[in-house]
């Protein structure tokens, strides 16, 4: 299944829950994301467990460390993904380093190349999402530093998270 839509998860507007066996499949593969927002929370029933962002059949490009919750990226992710540049709320992080957030978030991703994807929520084997997505966009290109914040800035204040009007998840290192 897809996920069930959830009325009324943050500042009044919907979202997908996942329960760690749901996948969402893109109409298209697309073989060059270079930014991605993903509007998230990981359920804080989730049981430990490597957690997809996104998902290219069994590939590991997207995949989240194991735990619950664990790091946003695992050690194993796509090189494109970790030597990329990654955003919690508005603030960079060190991916391997900082927790999946378990309120709900802004989580942003500059690749430094293309990576492929075909859904959201499937890393292969079981690695699935477990947790609510409010929204996600993707873009084929690096987005500019200005570019970048817009977006963000403009997701923390329609979802009303982050700085802009929500309370932040907690982050365990800071990007250095």
């Amino acid at each position: 299944s897809v996920g069930r839509l959830v009325p009324e998860v943050v500042n009044g507007l919907p979202a997908v829950r996942f329960d760690g066996d749901d996948v969402g499949y893109f109409t298209n593969r697309i073989a060059n994301v270079r930014t991605v927002f993903w509007v998230i929370q990981e359920s804080t029933s989730a049981p430990a467990n490597y957690r997809a962002w996104l998902g290219d059949g069994a590939a590991y490009s997207f995949l989240g460390g194991l735990s619950a919750p664990g790091v946003i990226w695992y050690p194993g992710a796509h090189a494109n993904v970790l030597n990329g540049q990654t955003w919690l709320n508005g603030a960079p992080v060190n991916g391997q380093a900082t927790l999946r957030p378990r309120t709900m978030s802004v989580v942003s991703l500059v690749t430094t190349g293309d990576v492929a994807a075909s859904n959201f929520a499937w890393g292969g084997n079981s690695y699935f999402w477990w947790g609510d997505l409010a929204e996600l966009v993707i873009y084929d290109r690096a987005l500019s530093a200005v570019e970048r914040k817009a977006v963000e800035e403009y997701l923390q204040a329609k979802y009303a998270v982050g700085p802009t009007g929500g309370v932040m998840a907690p982050a365990i290192s800071p990007n250095g």
